[in-house]
Formats: C-alpha cells, structure tokens, sequence
C-alpha cells in the first residue's frame, strides 16, 4: 500500500489507485469521466492515461475527480519527479476537490517512492495550465499542497511539492573533474550529493 488507501474529506472518498490493479468499475468511471467533459486530447490513449492514474475521488457512488502521474525528469532541478494532472467534474470544481487530489497523490507518491528507492522519484511536480489558478500565481509556495515555483516552461508555472527524503545533485566549482564546463566564466562543475 502507498499511503493510506482512502481518505474522507468533506463527503468526497479520495482512493488511492498508483500502481494498482484497476477495478472495472472506477475504470468505467474514469472514462466516462473524461469522455463526458472531453478532458482527454486529442491523440492521447486511454489505456496509457488509465495507466498513470493516482488517485481517484468519489462523492458517493458519483466519481468526480481523478488525478494522474507520470515519471520523467524536472531539468529546472534536476530530479526525477512525478508530474501530476488532474480532472474535477466541472460541476464540482470551486470545492477544493483538485486541492485535496493534489495533496493525496504527493503522499501516495511519497509513499511509493520510498519503497522504491531505484526510481529516486523527489517530489509531484505540476505545469499550471488552469485559469483558475492564476489568482493564486503571485504565491511562490502553496501551503496546503506544498508544491513551489521553481520556473516557468512556455509563460506557464512549473512546480515542485519536494518529499521529506529528497536529495538533489548541486554543482560544486572548481573540482577539476567537471562533467560540464561553464564556458562563461571557464570554470568546471561536477555534481556531488547532499
């Protein structure tokens, strides 16, 4: 198991579905789910997303919100990272449902990164694509998520919520065995962790 498998906040069941046999039934959900609000574009896979999903929310039997991940690399920091998406039904956005998504995928993750060490996974990390967050782009932190701007790909915010067992490579001058020369001021780098 990573993290706790379900959680209950404000009458919506969040569970837990990262790198878990999929139930028909939530399978069935989540593609209605994007069908129906057409959240899926054009030329992407419904078998690949349904294999990237994290964490899925239900509001009864009604399910209202899915999140997914996908492993790659965050060269704005150089770690691996678990880049989080998300869908709300849009007739339960405004409720904190993508909110509570957020922060139930980074403790899924953070759980399921620390049982596999070999995938060194460091944090959820976010493109802001939504409109409805831009009201919230001036803050350099979210509290409640975590997640912290880090820099900016096409005018949009790239994010990191770090996890607690992080560890980065930082470029130390003048070692000798750089593995990148910084052509600009003719010193060598090389990494070395922390």
């Amino acid at each position: 198991m990573f993290g706790t498998q379900e959680t209950t906040v404000d009458g919506v069941s969040y569970r837990s579905v990262w790198k878990r046999r999929i139930e028909p039934e939530v399978r069935d959900d989540v593609i209605k789910l994007w069908k129906a609000n057409g959240l899926l574009p054009p030329g992407v896979s419904v078998a690949d997303r349904l294999s990237e999903l994290c964490v899925v929310a239900y509001e009864g039997q009604t399910l209202i919100g899915v999140s997914t991940v996908v492993l790659d690399m965050m060269r704005c920091v150089g770690v691996r990272a678990g880049f989080f998406r998300c869908s709300v039904s849009p007739t339960h956005r405004k409720r904190n449902v993508a909110t509570e998504l957020t922060v139930r995928s980074k403790v899924v993750l953070e759980a399921w990164s620390l049982i596999n060490p070999d995938e060194a996974v460091m944090g959820l990390g976010v493109v802001v694509e939504s409109p409805q967050l831009s009201s919230k782009s001036r803050e350099p932190v979210w509290p409640r998520s975590g997640l912290t701007l880090v820099g900016y790909r096409e005018e949009k915010q790239i994010r990191i919520a770090w996890f607690e067992h992080s560890t980065v490579e930082v470029a130390v001058r003048g070692r000798g065995r750089g593995v990148a020369p910084n052509t600009a001021s003719g010193g060598e780098f090389e990494a070395e962790t922390v």
